[in-house]
């Protein structure tokens, strides 16, 4: 298999900017730089936004320098700022953005390259599936947009946002440190921006991040998008109910629940492939 240096400016695929931001994330780092440079898609810009890790992230990046176009490392103000200073950087017509403990499905960008020109480059927000895992579980969800003011029904490492719609509706809130994905999608929403589904699955989301530590804060921020953008008296109804539903994932019967998720799809945030 091939290791592409990205080389960007090839005439006839879209060029398509991948963004990874770390901060002492040396433990899956390398497992998500490969994942990347790895893809069979040759027009592909890789950004990597550090926070001036202490660990061995600087050495395991260096050690992919040659297939890094852009590389930063300096502190931050925050998970949004350092998507921030990824998408300013970025020059492709796609831009992607994958944790340091993430990692795109094969062929994940080609996907994705596929499903923009075949909607004839339509500038918007390319959405797929997603395999959730862990040392004990994984499972596949099937994104859709539909219930996105509910909760938030796509997944932030199989999203992918054309460079133009954030020229023109902007990045990521500094005001929010967990949900900040939630309030930009909701932002497009309400911007009537295209959502575009591509039905396969394109990354693999390892759970126990930020977000899903902080799943009270995480659902707070959610709510306060949805009351900002799209303000309705079941909002709150969904806000308590989500909470509920995580509580009861992380309970006794939560392991039952999601080896059953196609039965009990009703009752928890997402379906089941």
């Amino acid at each position: 298999m091939n290791v592409y240096t990205q080389t960007p400016g090839t005439d006839t695929l879209p060029l398509i900017s991948i963004i990874t931001i770390n901060y002492n994330g040396d433990k899956y780092l390398e497992e998500c730089i490969r994942s990347i440079i790895y893809q069979d898609y040759p027009n592909i810009e890789y950004i990597v936004i550090d926070g001036g890790s202490t660990d061995n992230s600087i050495n395991i990046i260096n050690k992919y320098r040659d297939n890094i176009n852009v590389f930063v490392s300096e502190k931050d103000e925050g998970i949004s700022d350092a998507f921030n200073k990824g998408i300013l950087r970025a020059n492709g017509e796609i831009v992607g953005i994958l944790n340091s403990d993430d990692l795109f499905a094969d062929s994940a960008i080609k996907a994705v390259a596929n499903a923009y020109l075949a909607n004839k480059k339509t500038g918007g927000v390319y959405f797929g599936d997603i395999r959730y895992f862990n040392d004990e579980k994984t499972m596949e969800l099937v994104a859709n947009s539909a219930d996105l003011w509910k909760y938030m029904s796509i997944f932030h490492p199989s999203t992918f946002v054309t460079k133009n719609v954030y020229d023109e509706f902007g990045v990521y809130s500094k005001e929010y440190r967990y949900a900040m994905d939630c309030e930009l999608i909701h932002r497009f929403l309400i911007n009537k921006v295209p959502f575009i589904h591509i039905s396969q699955t394109l990354a693999n989301f390892r759970l126990g991040g930020t977000s899903d530590k902080n799943y009270i804060n995480s659902y707070r921020e959610f709510y306060k998008s949805v009351k900002k953008y799209n303000p309705s008296y079941t909002a709150k109804l969904y806000f308590y109910w989500n909470i509920t539903k995580k509580r009861v994932l992380h309970s006794g019967i939560g392991g039952f629940l999601d080896r059953n998720r196609r039965i009990f799809s009703f009752l928890l945030a997402g379906k089941a492939k």
